[in-house]
């Protein structure tokens, strides 16, 4: 079996060539023998399982529940599309087994994604923490580039068709659309997602089709999701950023996951990239009687020993302004009356010189460590990623074949497989999408 295509299915394709063409100059097989393939699913990974296959020799129906394909990678990277990150490592991702992904990493890398796109024709730029985005700094042109590439491949696109029925057959599959329309196929490739932000195409429909062939769908919860906050400051602290904040998210007291970024209040609680990195654990807990938090910390390249120092020497240099604004030109004006508050003092015209050391180190703890209780993340419509999904022990992490069905394959989100935020989850639907494409398209 071939595990790791030649690079020239990567870089060769049909741009500027007329489908027939290219079958002519690549077909291994009589067009008798061409593997008709369905991916369900029109997303990153759909889309990329679709290329690489016809790219083999396959015949590819690709249907899609929405208008048209795509709209999810639309929305990625708040619509600039965080293509890949140069920088990856195996904590960027999560569920029940991170390893059977490594695979799929290992033969299609940021590297090799960047050489897909370049073929594509799209240009990018690499900006802090490996990130990379189009140098146009827009979504819709990496789309239109991969429909295009679709459309000189002779990919039969269906949209507005939702496929809620996939059975065997002796002679391969037989799928079913919810209007009754069938798809005859002998592979079917499922990357319909998750169940984040239905309004752009995931709705949960590849779990009911997996549940159905006999595969096993773990815990799903929404991830990548702004937090729910149980405090009272909220209304008064609403459209305040925060930039470089430290985000930590506590269960039962213990620490679960830290990080840092662009913090945004808002009147239900709090949502930011960092926010949305930690909200996984969460998530996770959510439906428990577990003990939920945060910590904000708004200076975390300080110490504790450094904050202080910082903050008794803003003290005595001025030591007759009064709290409500010593520390202006440190923190946002609408955050020092709620810190003051939170660190128990109310009588904002009292004069900074007057903290005791006591006082002091009360401000600094929360400048550094304010805990804050959560209740929730917001909904499955805000969120940007599910975690859980079908369990990866049921399919092959160097072909992405069900090990239940021969013939089913499995890419993208639909798999319990998620990311941070960073362009990580856009390369495992990249990398899983062509490991099932490659596959789904093999004769042996």
């Amino acid at each position: 079996m071939l595990l790791y295509p030649p690079m020239d299915v990567l870089r060769l394709g049909p741009i500027g060539v007329t489908n027939s063409i290219w079958q002519q100059k690549t077909h291994k097989f009589p067009m008798a023998q061409q593997i008709k393939i369905l991916v369900v699913g029109g997303g990153p990974a759909g889309m990329m399982a679709a290329i690489v296959a016809a790219r083999r020799g396959a015949y590819v129906t690709l249907v899609e529940r929405m208008p048209k394909v795509g709209k999810k990678l639309l929305a990625t990277g708040a619509g600039q599309c965080n293509l890949c990150n140069t920088k990856p490592t195996q904590r960027n991702y999560h569920g029940n087994d991170t390893d059977f992904m490594m695979p799929a990493l290992a033969s299609f890398g940021a590297d090799t994604a960047l050489t897909f796109f370049d073929a594509l024709g799209i240009e990018v730029r690499e900006v802090e923490h490996g990130r990379v985005f189009p140098i146009t700094g827009q979504a819709s042109n990496v789309l239109d580039v991969l429909r295009f590439e679709m459309s000189m491949l002779g990919i039969r696109e269906v949209t507005d068709v939702k496929i809620q029925d996939v059975q065997t057959t002796d002679k391969g599959f037989l799928s079913i659309s919810s209007d009754g329309e069938q798809f005859k196929s002998d592979k079917v490739v499922i990357a319909a997602g998750g169940t984040s932000s239905p309004n752009l195409g995931s709705n949960g429909g590849g779990y009911k089709i997996a549940s159905a062939l006999g595969h096993t769908v773990t815990h799903t919860f929404p991830s990548r999701v702004p937090l729910v906050l149980d405090t009272w400051f909220l209304a008064r602290l609403k459209g305040v950023k925060v930039r470089d904040a430290g985000i930590s998210s506590f269960v039962d007291g213990e620490l679960q996951r830290r990080s840092v970024g662009d913090l945004l209040f808002a009147d239900y609680g709090i949502s930011g990239p960092p926010v949305l990195n930690v909200s996984r654990t969460i998530g996770e807990f959510e439906r428990s009687d577990r003990e939920l938090s945060v910590a904000i910390d708004l200076f975390p390249e300080e110490t504790m020993e450094s904050m202080e120092a910082l903050i008794r020497k803003r003290i005595a240099h001025a030591p007759y302004k009064d709290l409500e604004v010593c520390l202006i030109g440190l923190l946002h004006k609408r955050l020092i009356p709620v810190l003051f508050a939170e660190a128990g003092q109310e009588d904002l015209k009292q004069l900074c010189g007057n903290l005791d050391d006591g006082e002091v180190k009360r401000l600094v703890g929360i400048l550094k460590d304010w805990r804050v209780p959560c209740t929730a993340t917001k909904s499955w419509m805000n969120s940007q990623v599910t975690a859980g999904g079908v369990d990866v022990s049921e399919v092959d992490p160097l072909t992405m074949q069900s090990q239940l069905v021969p013939g089913l394959y499995f890419a993208g989100e639909v798999l319990d497989i998620d990311g941070d935020c960073g362009g990580y989850n856009l390369q495992w639907a990249w990398s899983s999408g062509y490991t099932a494409g490659t596959h789904a398209s093999s004769h042996l």
